[in-house]
């Protein structure tokens, strides 16, 4: 029934019309409507990268901004939470190189207290003093001494009322920028906002240059060497994944290795509905500028998830795992077909030219089960928690955002083999 109902309700979250009220009931929770709510944690890589992201902003653009600094992070949001924080710090090194921002600073643990009640019991609150905050703790805490003083009850008041206000706002995360009812997570997201910013005037020069997949001159590449996507058919993040990755593998002449792991929530670890509201609106406007279909969505949970595992064992072993799950993502993902139904995979089996008969036949069948197992504790061991995770020779890559970085590494590849 669930397979049946969601691709009606996520037909009316894609409608523009929806899209508005949620954002304008979102707009009723802050004091201060007109200005760009910046929320940033002290002790997050991305967050160091975030502002200086939004000083170029800024400069350009004489922002009306407020900045709210943050500090926990809800367990059920981020569930690695030493995984996660490790990644952070080599992501945002990865970024920073590639916005030309300098690499990502934060404040240690030991003087986070401090630079708290810096922040909070001064009265400059601008990105500038941030900056300084995040890049030379030490000495701006130092330099103002009549800050230590502040009670620490007073300073994590206030930090749960920064954070009371990102959760009524319907976000978890740091890095992030609220700003007319809409969210933009991490430096990779602010074109939109600046796409916003521009949308009156005539002529836009973007001041943030977005990393994306170009699909350039296409060289000799070691074919021996695969990408490898770990994916999961419910991830609309693996939904996009697996359509760049088909397009860059194609592109280069480059195997594409496909392998499947099950959903959070068949893993018995929770996913949010205000985390899931988030990742489908920003699912959804990715998928708009990459132009890859998605968004009337049949939730293949369960039942869907295992039926199409199991075919794509199958398909797997005739040398067609890679399509048989592109196929079935883009059912699932963009035209609303339920995965619980014969009809849907015996459709989607006859588009890549699979033997339905042969097929079917494994339905009944467990051997998709350890692989996927297997899948998911070689996912670990990469130091990643989630899907899609990229993988192309030692290089690892988590997020379909991250598809440039990975097609630059191809093509650096093929110069040094040259």
């Amino acid at each position: 029934m669930r397979s049946l109902i969601s691709p009606y309700i996520t037909q009316w979250w894609a409608n523009p019309i929806y899209q508005h009220r949620v954002a304008q009931k979102r707009l009723s929770k802050v004091n201060d409507p007109s200005a760009a709510h910046v929320f940033i944690a002290l002790d997050d890589p991305h967050s160091h990268i975030f502002i200086q992201a939004l000083q170029k902003l800024n400069h350009h653009y004489r922002l009306h901004m407020k900045v709210h600094v943050i500090h926990h992070r809800p367990s059920h949001m981020f569930p690695e939470p030493e995984m996660w924080q490790k990644w952070a710090s080599h992501d945002a090194n990865l970024l920073a190189d590639a916005f030309q921002l300098a690499a990502p600073s934060t404040v240690p643990k030991q003087h986070l207290a401090a630079a708290w009640k810096v922040w909070f019991g001064g009265e400059v609150h601008t990105l500038d003093f941030l900056l300084q905050l995040m890049e030379r703790p030490e000495k701006v805490i130092a330099d103002h001494p009549h800050l230590a003083s502040t009670p620490l009850s007073q300073v994590e008041q206030r930090l749960q009322l920064s954070e009371h206000l990102l959760k009524s706002t319907d976000h978890f995360a740091p890095a992030t920028l609220f700003h007319k009812g809409h969210w933009y997570w991490g430096v990779d997201r602010l074109h939109y906002f600046e796409q916003k910013l521009n949308e009156s005037r005539s002529v836009h020069r973007p001041v943030l240059n977005l990393k994306t997949l170009t699909l350039g001159e296409r060289a000799p590449t070691d074919a021996t060497i695969p990408v490898v996507l770990y994916y999961s058919l419910r991830s609309p993040y693996s939904h996009l994944a697996l359509h760049q990755a088909h397009r860059l593998c194609q592109h280069y002449g480059i195997p594409l290795i496909v392998k499947p792991v099950l959903p959070m929530l068949m893993r018995q670890l929770p996913v949010p509905r205000a985390k899931t509201q988030y990742l489908f609106f920003d699912a959804l406007r990715e998928a708009q500028s990459k132009d890859i279909p998605y968004g009337k969505i049949a939730d293949p949970l369960g039942k869907g998830v295992e039926n199409s595992y199991a075919i794509w064992h199958y398909a797997n072993e005739q040398g067609k795992g890679a399509e048989w799950l592109l196929a079935i993502s883009n059912a699932v993902n963009a035209q609303g077909k339920s995965a619980n139904y014969s009809h849907t995979l015996k459709q989607q089996c006859h588009r890549i030219g699979l033997d339905w008969s042969s097929a079917r036949q494994y339905l009944n069948q467990n051997g998709w089960r350890p692989m996927a197992e297997e899948h998911l504790k070689e996912m670990y061991e990469l130091g990643c928690w989630g899907v899609p995770t990229l993988v192309y020779g030692d290089h690892v890559f988590w997020g379909q955002d991250r598809i440039w970085a990975l097609e630059k590494q191809i093509i650096e590849a093929h110069k040094e083999s040259a």
